[in-house]
């Protein structure tokens, strides 16, 4: 079936000057934005139709005099201070985990991609640390088979006193299910305290 597309994209607060060019990508997935359809698929996109194919793009207005009007920002307000306050390990510029590139597994042929973050901060009462590890795994033949695990750990290093708070996910899929899997402990000094799990099994449901 052929039927025309008409995407609002998201604002951005990009300002394409003279002589810039733009570049639109169109693909029909995002993982691991989105999840995989159950079945291998094949799109194709087709150019032109009637009304052809365009971009279109809101133009900066000008003022009674013929400039350009750019907006006006605020002047930053200064961060406030905490003493005893110390970065110790900043971790992704982004703050969230980033996978550096998409491998494959030779043994199974699934595209597999990890995204990794720690970082550490000095407080006064003590040191906060955390880490955090997501994979991402699918493949291109049985794409109903995806999954994503997820590990993030919160460490607090108080005197006399260290306490980690862990939790683990697990998040799969097959053809008619998908499957959730989640894990949370707390431990004092390494001793493990307290652990509980939760796990469910919801149908697909044409997703």
């Amino acid at each position: 079936e052929e039927f025309p597309l008409d995407i609002e994209m998201h604002f951005t607060s990009w300002v394409f000057a003279p002589g810039h060019r733009i570049r639109l990508s169109v693909t029909n997935s995002q993982w691991p934005m989105l999840w995989p359809t159950p079945y291998p698929m094949t799109t194709t996109l087709a150019l032109g139709g009637e009304d052809g194919a365009r971009v279109d793009l809101p133009v900066i207005p000008q003022d009674p005099g013929g400039e350009w009007r750019s907006p006006v920002f605020k002047q930053p307000a200064a961060d406030p201070e905490l003493s005893g306050f110390a970065t110790l390990d900043s971790g992704n510029s982004t703050g969230y985990g980033e996978i550096e590139k998409v491998q494959h597994d030779a043994q199974t042929g699934e595209a597999f991609g990890v995204a990794t973050n720690t970082g550490a901060y000095q407080y006064p009462w003590g040191i906060e640390r955390f880490e955090e590890r997501i994979e991402h795994r699918t493949s291109d033949s049985s794409p109903a088979n995806t999954s994503v695990k997820g590990i993030y750990a919160l460490e607090e290093e108080l005197p006399g006193r260290l306490l980690r708070f862990e939790q683990d996910v697990m998040f799969s899929s097959d053809l008619e299910n998908f499957y959730l899997i989640f894990n949370r402990r707390v431990l004092v000094n390494g001793e493990l305290k307290h652990e509980k799990e939760w796990k469910e099994t919801i149908p697909r449901d044409f997703q």
